[in-house]
């Protein structure tokens, strides 16, 4: 993948990190560029139910979350990543696109990047989506851009509603309309 601005890339926690997501691979695009530590995050329970990805997983620090359903563990997981100091990946769209199209970003995953006030590193994953359909059963070939966006500080709005205006409108592209 390319990488663009890379001087917004994050280099150590804490902050959040958030993108659009496509496919099972994006985590792992969020991450080419970040050799200095490992991002932890936040990630379905569907991909704990095989042993090796769940001993990856839990090894790495990702914690397995059901999908739209508000969970007090997870938020008490991610305050104490946060204390570690960690970068945390979180796809706020709840789910892989089905077309391309930007889905809803969840109210209360934005309301957890307001209140933590730690850096929000946006992310645009271009090329996602047409590199592997969430319908489609294989890869395909293709480019990809992952192009960091200048980082969102909570204390940098006056209210809750501007910040998540602010957070939706950097996921929201058609990714049929790649860079």
């Amino acid at each position: 993948p390319r990488i663009t601005n890379r001087h917004n890339m994050p280099l150590t926690g804490p902050c959040f990190i958030y993108g659009n997501h496509s496919n099972y691979y994006d985590p792992f695009l969020m991450n080419v560029g970040m050799t200095q530590e490992p991002t932890a995050g936040v990630m379905t329970r569907g991909q704990f139910h095989k042993t090796l990805p769940r001993i990856f997983m839990d090894s790495i620090g990702i914690v397995p979350t059901s999908k739209y359903v508000p969970e007090p563990g997870i938020i008490r997981s991610v305050i104490r990543m946060i204390q570690q100091e960690r970068m945390i990946v979180i796809f706020p769209e709840g789910g892989r696109r089905w077309d391309g199209k930007p889905k809803p970003l969840i109210e209360t995953t934005l309301k957890l990047f307001w209140k933590m006030g730690i850096p929000v590193h946006p992310v645009q994953l271009h090329g996602s989506y047409l590199g592997w359909p969430r319908w489609a059963d294989h890869i395909r070939k293709g480019s990809h851009e992952v192009r960091f966006m200048v980082p969102i500080h909570p204390s940098d709005f006056d209210d809750f509603e501007v910040f998540a205006k602010k957070c939706r409108s950097l996921m929201d592209f058609d990714e049929y309309n790649p860079p």
